[in-house]
């Protein structure tokens, strides 16, 4: 369900920033005993937090013992019930707000030496050419 590697690609492109912007991440709501695995950490298998969490964190399965939420295989997912797949998602979802941070001061010398980037934004449309 979750791809933990991709979104931290994710934040931390963004968080990275441009030559204009870059963001800013704050947590404001986890699930209960998650409050301390952020992005950069969430399913990071080196992540004690992670692992506390991950280990901990019991879901039902219809049919079957509950398991902890890092043996809960795509075979689960499919067999659960919908309160279940609801307690399952309920244990990952994270919501964050990005706040846009200016980058670094422009460097007026360097401004001059390179063209101005920050133009206008204009469509083109192509050019179809007549048989």
């Amino acid at each position: 369900w979750r791809k933990p590697k991709e979104e931290r690609q994710f934040f931390e492109l963004l968080s990275q920033g441009s030559n204009d912007l870059k963001m800013e991440w704050t947590l404001l709501q986890s699930p209960k005993g998650c409050h301390n695995v952020e992005w950069q950490n969430y399913g990071n298998s080196q992540s004690n937090d992670w692992t506390h969490y991950s280990n901990t964190t019991m879901i039902a399965i219809r049919g079957g013992q509950p398991k902890s939420l890092n043996l809960v295989t795509e075979d689960d997912i499919h067999k659960m019930s919908n309160d279940e797949s609801k307690a399952w998602e309920s244990a990952q979802i994270q919501i964050y707000m990005g706040t846009a941070a200016a980058a670094a001061a422009v460097d007026p010398q360097k401004e001059e030496e390179e063209p101005n980037e920050r133009r206008e934004h204009t469509t083109k449309r192509p050019r179809l050419d007549n048989p």
